[in-house]
């Protein structure tokens, strides 16, 4: 399991304003005319899981870490590309760092190499095609600091995935979210903290039909409409989590799937630490 040297990004922010953005709202955004088209940083966000006060944020640099190709390029010609379906990627995705439902986060960013833009497990999910079959279960990323909150901008690929019939209310009080991954905070005194993520609530399928809407433990932070298929959007979540140890130093994250049941594939585009000032 490779231990992964992240470099860090810094910066102050002060009052982090989190708008609340319904699944109407996020659909307004995106406009009605089928033209393509992203959803704007810092709108359609939720306030999940977001301490009152100022914040410090610490965007990371999974440029060692990332294992899979987001969008086809010159770079990439005869490798695999972002879950290996022609046509549909994240190719309309900004890199660099720029905010992300209020959140700032960094995605790889790499002019001169076919560098790997995301960090995705997949190891043992159904139906993922055979060209998916080196996708490890888990990756650990060093971290090396204290931290109050982490972000994660990330995605679900659930292979054969299809929309729920129903919607709104009657879909939540129905809803069953099995855990799609897990996240253990190992601290620098030896124990750890699993942080499950749950497939549905706290990250989603990254093609959704209009319109794409917040998680009920996730924001909405990108979306893009696919002009080959107006309905269709790729999303990414924006997901925040309370760090129940702040005062001992984050070692590592390790991001693994569950020993059992893997509904599917699990891919982190950018991550982000913040601290109290």
């Amino acid at each position: 399991m490779p231990d992964v040297r992240a470099r860090r990004f810094s910066g102050p922010l002060h009052r982090a304003a989190i708008l609340l953005a319904l699944a109407a709202t996020a659909a307004a955004s995106l406009g009605s005319s089928g033209a393509s088209e992203d959803v704007a940083s810092g709108q359609n966000a939720e306030p999940v899981g977001h301490p009152p006060g100022n914040l410090r944020f610490e965007t990371i640099d999974l440029l060692a870490a990332a294992n899979h190709h987001i969008a086809a390029s010159s770079w990439t010609i005869g490798q695999v590309i972002w879950f290996d379906q022609e046509g549909l990627d994240l190719g309309r995705l900004p890199v660099g760092q720029r905010r992300r439902g209020g959140i700032p986060y960094y995605v790889v960013d790499f002019h001169t190499a076919p560098a790997n833009e995301a960090l995705v497990l997949g190891e043992g999910v159904p139906g993922l095609p055979p060209s998916l079959a080196h996708l490890p279960d888990r990756i650990s990323v060093a971290i090396g600091a204290n931290a109050d909150m982490l972000y994660f901008m990330h995605a679900a690929h659930v292979p054969g995935w299809k929309p729920a019939s129903s919607s709104g209310e009657e879909a939540l009080a129905h809803a069953e979210f099995p855990i799609l991954a897990l996240v253990r905070l190992h601290y620098d005194d030896g124990t750890h903290h699993d942080h499950p993520l749950h497939l549905g609530r706290d990250v989603g399928h990254w093609l959704q039909p209009e319109p794409p809407a917040p998680l009920p433990n996730a924001a909405l932070a990108w979306a893009h409409r696919f002009r080959e298929q107006e309905s269709a959007f790729a999303v990414l979540h924006s997901h925040a989590l309370r760090n129940p140890r702040p005062d001992r130093e984050i070692h590592s994250l390790e991001f693994r799937l569950p020993p059992e049941i893997r509904p599917g594939a699990y891919a982190l585009l950018a991550l982000t630490i913040a601290r109290s000032p």
